[in-house]
């Protein structure tokens, strides 16, 4: 893909991290979100502005998981950021299918510490047959596995893919 051909994306990502993650403390790698995606996806064929997607921010609602797509996907980057002053970390976890945490096994798991922003950007996009999130409470040894559901309105995620 032509860095060119980026724009749109690029704009929505420089304008969430503006307007949705400015009250987070300075993060290097939120910063630098929008250069290292148009360098994932730069000399790209499979990735075009047709189908790369950027998610709005979400808080997660402490509930239900979040269908981004039922389709292939491949995962480019994720944001995680915590609202939460309590002790426990959270983990951002991203599923293939329809999801009963616990015991629904997980593609890939992110860790963010309380008040703070986590940020992750894969060189190689991830494939996945779906894409599905949810917000588990990863911080006390009873609950190392990640089975409870994260507290509602405590977490925003934010992701960007490829159809």
């Amino acid at each position: 893909m032509s860095i060119g051909n980026l724009g749109v994306v690029k704009n929505l990502l420089e304008g969430y991290v503006a307007s949705e993650f400015n009250t987070f403390p300075t993060s290097q790698g939120l910063a630098m979100l929008p250069a290292l995606v148009e360098t994932v996806v730069a000399g790209r064929a499979d990735m075009t502005q047709a189908n790369l997607r950027v998610t709005r921010p979400i808080l997660f609602d402490g509930t239900n998981e979040v269908t981004v797509e039922t389709g292939v996907v491949k995962v480019i980057a994720a944001v995680i950021a915590s609202l939460s002053t309590e002790s426990e970390d959270e983990a951002l976890t991203l599923y293939e299918a329809a999801v009963t945490e616990g015991t629904t096994r997980y593609t890939l798991a992110l860790n963010v510490d309380p008040g703070a922003i986590a940020v992750s950007v894969f060189p190689e996009p991830i494939p996945m047959a779906a894409l599905y999130w949810s917000v588990v409470d990863n911080g006390s040894d009873t609950d190392i596995e990640g089975t409870s559901l994260g507290t509602a309105n405590r977490t925003k995620v934010m992701l960007v893919y490829a159809e």
